[in-house]
């Protein structure tokens, strides 16, 4: 019927395949993957974003939430916005570096309408402190006198 298609049905899209995907703890031998492990995750609700600076992100969660979970597993500071957007005065939580915070209540917004859900948005702040000693190599214990 139809054709050879050459894996005798055995796996469906992409299973099995062993590039790319969203593989956080496993580097295969690119660099994509180094910088991202690097750099780390954050977790807002059940949903995982690169901790690299890029913007400012906006996030929606549905199905009756009414607060997210943030958890940030990098090394950078979180600052979560009420708002689709990060200009929208002060931040209303800040993560720090390897920290969570549970039950951020972004409210409501008059500019975008979210049926039964919650929206914010967040961006991941350069703590130049911490990447000057990462650029040192230094890992280990600080000496501040």
């Amino acid at each position: 019927m139809g054709g050879d298609s050459g894996n005798n049905n055995n796996s469906k899209g992409n299973e099995g395949n062993d590039h790319g995907g969203n593989d956080h703890g496993n580097d295969r031998g690119n660099d994509h993957g180094r910088k991202h492990r690097e750099e780390g995750w954050i977790h807002v609700n059940e949903r995982s974003y690169s901790a690299h600076p890029t913007g400012c992100v906006t996030v929606i969660s549905g199905l009756g939430s009414t607060s997210f979970n943030i958890r940030n597993d990098s090394r950078k500071t979180v600052e979560v916005f009420r708002g689709a957007t990060c200009d929208n005065g002060a931040p209303i939580a800040t993560v720090g570096p390897h920290s969570t915070s549970n039950g951020v209540n972004p409210g409501k917004t008059d500019a975008v309408k979210v049926r039964d859900g919650v929206l914010a948005s967040f961006r991941i702040v350069h703590d130049r402190d911490h990447d000057d000693r990462d650029d040192k190599g230094g890992k280990g214990d600080r000496d501040d006198d």
